[in-house]
């Protein structure tokens, strides 16, 4: 919906179909390995499972785009992982994305908040020691 596709332009089929289907993309052996890992690691509360949906950056979203978003029933935005979702499903590869959700936007229609990229780099640090447990487990599962 963002309009920017990274498949735009001339295809090569040995690399994939010219218009792929993106329904089902996520492996789902890998998301069970994720929710088993997070469980064995206390993080049941950290994992949640929902439509992500791409935003066209580098902007942070308003308050206004952030409901209206919520509303049609994404639960979470964001301007990384959707390009490269569909190249990786292009080239028909097993796929897992995680984000980690580091703008809990304000969504009070009177916010006068204005996030900043400091503030967000600051949640994404304090955050990442969680999230490398997370990701060290699951590749010792594999």
């Amino acid at each position: 919906m963002v309009g920017l596709n990274p498949l735009t332009g001339p295809n090569d089929e040995r690399f994939g179909p010219r218009f792929p289907a993106l329904t089902g993309m996520y492996d789902a052996d890998l998301r069970q390995l994720a929710h088993r890992c997070g469980h064995d690691l206390g993080l049941e509360d950290c994992l949640h499972e929902g439509i992500y949906f791409h935003t066209a950056g580098p902007v942070y979203e308003t308050p206004a785009t952030s409901r209206i978003l919520l509303h049609l029933g994404c639960d979470a935005i964001g301007m990384s992982t959707t390009q490269e979702t569909i190249v990786a499903r292009h080239l028909n590869m097993t796929i897992f994305a995680i984000s980690m959700i580091t703008d809990t936007e304000n969504l009070d229609k009177k916010s006068e908040l204005i996030l900043t990229h400091a503030e967000v780099l600051n949640v994404a640090n304090q955050r990442a020691p969680v999230l490398a447990r997370l990701l060290e487990k699951m590749v010792t599962c594999l």
